[in-house]
């Protein structure tokens, strides 16, 4: 709710000097997102936009912090980095907190670099709502279409684990598939690990992401494969947007492979007509341990048009389930090509 500052006498010399500081003054009606990247307050809906200003809670855990507001949509207010406790654990912000929206921008804090840029935009992740998603709320709003062309997109960087430890996916970038600009959410391929909460990630126009993954520069797909031993044809990866050039290809067992299994084969293009591994050099007995792998590395690369695909066929005598990682290196031909 909003809170009225205009509770001075008219004659107070501190009324001018209040009015001029403070934009707005409120308590929080709900409680924030547990993440503590945002504040709920329902008069905000009433509100011009404050993005940019900065915000002073006044009571609470995360007492006297001050942070500039990022995006304000709704009856909520997003920032880059959560609220803290003195102990620097991250904070929740309760229903019934109060709060000032001051008449300064933010600007002069701090290293965290500036979510709206044109060429990258800078988040914090807040939720995991599926396989391959992640919201950051601060990053709603911004219109649909805006990250995940359909030949262009941009792509998602894992500027830093949250774990600190700078463990996987952290370095690594995907291009965005989806984007939900109501809600902040965002899709891409599968990352080595799966993106958390508290991960910091950088969205970067594709020209940037070009110079980390663009033409000439090697990059890794993996693929788990668990399907049964007996499945058939099992698609390991689509090429997206633009022509790859496959380099090479590796099949690791992570286990003992189950006595279901008889052998396997990579191939790719339409009707399967490229040989990548094939059914002789792929049989059980070479990928039958944990670590026992199998390769490959095509005669001058192999190059597949955007929409081609690449299958693992598993041959087997039951159902059994395997437990292979396929590991793909590959380079786009032209920008913005990959895998997923």
């Amino acid at each position: 709710m909003k809170v009225s500052i205009s509770g001075l006498r008219q004659d107070s010399p501190s009324r001018p000097l209040l009015q001029a500081l403070i934009s707005y003054q409120g308590v929080t009606d709900a409680a924030g997102a547990a993440s503590g990247l945002t504040i709920v307050c329902g008069d905000l809906v009433n509100e011009p936009s404050y993005d940019g200003q900065l915000l002073k809670v006044r009571s609470g855990a995360a007492a006297g912090q001050v942070k500039p507001i990022y995006v304000q949509a709704g009856n909520s207010l997003t920032f880059a980095t959560p609220w803290t406790n003195a102990a620097g654990a991250v904070v929740q912000i309760p229903a019934g907190t109060p709060f000032d929206i001051l008449s300064i921008s933010g600007g002069g804090g701090g290293p965290t670099p500036a979510p709206r840029e044109g060429l990258s935009y800078y988040g914090v992740v807040d939720a995991v709502p599926g396989a391959n998603q992640f919201t950051i709320g601060s990053l709603a709003g911004l219109g649909a279409g805006k990250f995940d062309g359909a030949t262009n997109p941009y792509y998602a960087f894992v500027l830093r684990d949250a774990g600190g430890a700078g463990a996987a996916p952290q370095g690594e970038q995907l291009p965005i598939t989806a984007y939900v600009t109501a809600t902040g959410v965002f899709t891409t391929g599968a990352f080595t690990a799966a993106v958390g909460v508290g991960d910091e990630i950088l969205i970067i126009h594709p020209a940037i992401a070009a110079t980390l993954g663009g033409v000439g520069k090697t990059q890794v797909i993996q693929i788990p494969v668990t399907s049964a031993a007996n499945a058939g044809d099992v698609l390991l990866a689509t090429v997206t947007a633009q022509d790859c050039l496959i380099k090479k290809v590796n099949v690791r067992s992570n286990g003992a492979t189950t006595a279901n299994l008889t052998n396997i084969g990579i191939y790719a293009g339409a009707g399967k007509v490229v040989t990548l591994i094939d059914n002789v050099t792929g049989v059980r007995a070479n990928i039958a341990a944990a670590d026992q792998q199998v390769g490959n590395s095509p005669l001058g690369g192999v190059v597949l048009a955007a929409t081609k695909t690449i299958v693992i066929t598993l041959t087997g005598t039951g159902a059994a389930a395997v437990d292979l990682t396929v590991t793909i290196e590959y380079e786009a031909c032209v920008d913005g090509g990959y895998l997923t």
